[in-house]
């Protein structure tokens, strides 16, 4: 059973915000807040809980939205062309195993607004890999931006080609098999990765730039480790979640054979590089 999310149910879940983050709510909270247009029972019932709420005092009703039409979109199952592994598609992987997620049969990247370019790169990417044109959500309350696409085709295919759905950490998410056999597939793999949960810093007391890939998918810092070896650069381990490149001649060679897609990072760049 869901029932329908009024102002007053979204109000206790803005209010008992820090306790709920640490919940099952956590995952779908921000979309109970911004987005979504009704709550499942179980959800309620841990509102209620953490919230010491009556259930009267909100005026709940039953809702009869599918889970589909939940989102607060007129989500139409759309159809997909895929004409096989690419180097753009090796590059959307890398994508999706940063800032992507696939939930049923939705796929969504949540990038930061300021990311204007990297974010019409991406829309390219699926329209030339898929021939399919997402829609975007902007977060009411943060910088982050949405790109979203509701294809059952898209999850199936995405899942034959090695990514899988639900919680990437849980699932402690991998580089699939296909990429990191071939250097080719891996050079654009390892871009998307980076222009994702990738970043270029300034080490001010070396007084240079390096680069740095954080996951808490440890999987995915072994494999990118791995395919770097293909280029001859090292990326060091700093801790449990983050892998570095520092060496001045790898960081030039990331920048000559993998380089940037998202402009960010180039700006970046340039500026610690004095290009």
């Amino acid at each position: 059973m869901r029932y329908k999310l009024n102002l007053l149910i979204r109000n206790l879940l803005r209010k008992h915000y820090e306790k709920l983050s640490k919940t099952s709510l956590r995952q779908n909270l921000k979309n109970l807040i911004y987005k979504n247009k009704s709550i499942s029972g179980i959800q309620l019932e841990a509102l209620l809980k953490i919230s010491k709420t009556s259930a009267k005092s909100l005026k709940i009703r039953p809702s009869k939205l599918t889970s589909i039409k939940n989102l607060g979109a007129s989500y139409k199952p759309v159809h997909i062309k895929f004409k096989g592994k690419s180097n753009d598609f090796a590059e959307f992987v890398g994508i999706m195993l940063g800032d992507g997620n696939i939930y049923r049969n939705t796929i969504r990247i949540t990038i930061s607004n300021e990311e204007q370019d990297f974010k019409k790169h991406i829309l390219a990417l699926f329209s030339k890999l898929f021939e399919i044109k997402p829609k975007s959500y902007q977060y009411k309350k943060s910088k982050s931006l949405c790109l979203y696409a509701y294809s059952k085709d898209l999850r199936i295919l995405l899942e034959k080609y090695g990514l899988c759905s639900g919680n990437k950490v849980k699932n402690n998410i991998k580089v699939p098999d296909w990429i990191v056999k071939s250097k080719n597939f891996s050079k654009h793999c390892m871009r998307g990765m980076i222009d994702t949960d990738g970043g270029v810093y300034f080490h001010k007391r070396d007084k240079q730039m390096y680069i740095s890939f954080t996951s808490r998918s440890t999987n995915l810092l072994v494999d990118l480790q791995k395919m770097a070896k293909y280029f001859n650069i090292r990326f060091v381990r700093n801790n449990a979640f983050v892998v570095s490149i520092y060496k001045k001649k790898d960081v030039r060679t990331y920048l000559k054979k993998i380089g940037f897609s998202n402009s960010k990072h180039l700006f970046r760049t340039k500026k610690f590089m004095g290009l």
